[in-house]
């Protein structure tokens, strides 16, 4: 399967953005899921870490995980692990399941914008 360099292009920047969202769109809601959770502010600042913990994680196994199924195999396992995550702290009702689903959308967004990152290198002549 073919892509054209639009379409790889396209795919970069969008797993790119995608996980850079999951940064900014939670620091303004902070306090509030301080409250939603019971938890105390300083608390709910952790659960950043964890979702920057998780984006670090994919460099460690990525590119082997590229060798062995290939870049399109390995972008759906981080799109998977994002969902999965997603879905998991929509339902989270306790602080630890939170950080818990925080941590696989990190690594589901961080191995996405990894290989994005990878995809741009592939089709950039570097001049």
């Amino acid at each position: 399967m073919s892509s054209s360099p639009q379409q790889v292009l396209l795919l970069a920047c969008c797993t790119t953005i995608i996980a850079q969202l999951g940064i900014t769109l939670y620091i303004p809601a902070t306090t509030q899921l301080a409250s939603i959770l019971n938890t105390e502010e300083a608390e709910s600042y952790k659960v950043l870490l964890f979702y920057l913990g998780g984006a670090v994680l994919p460099i460690v196994f990525m590119s082997r995980l590229i060798r062995s199924f290939g870049r399109h195999t390995a972008i759906l396992v981080c799109c998977a692990t994002l969902f999965v995550g997603s879905v998991l702290s929509l339902f989270s009702l306790g602080s630890e399941v939170f950080f818990f689903s925080r941590l696989m959308q990190g690594i589901g967004a961080g191995g996405g914008a990894l290989i994005g990152r990878a995809l741009l290198t592939d089709i950039s002549s570097g001049a």
